[in-house]
């Protein structure tokens, strides 16, 4: 480990940062703000797609399920 004096010199001789004010306007956090929402929106849309994507297919195979069943039973009740 450096001691003390060693340490405040090697600090002193690094070149001190400059302070750049990072804050936004009020119109950028606006801007912010509806860049925001619509991104928001749209995580919506895409997750309401997905569900609705689902939900077709389930539809789907629950009716072709119900035409396989009715062909089945019509085959067994022509046997009687």
């Amino acid at each position: 480990m450096l001691p003390e004096e060693q340490a405040k010199e090697i600090k002193e001789e690094q070149p001190k940062e400059e302070v750049v004010d990072v804050r936004m306007t009020a119109e950028q956090v606006q801007e912010l703000g509806s860049a925001l929402e619509i991104l928001s929106a749209k995580s919506s849309v895409i997750k309401e797609r997905t569900e609705l994507r689902r939900l077709i297919e389930e539809n789907e195979k629950a009716e072709a399920e119900e035409v396989s069943f009715a062909i089945r039973f019509s085959f067994v009740l022509s046997f009687r």
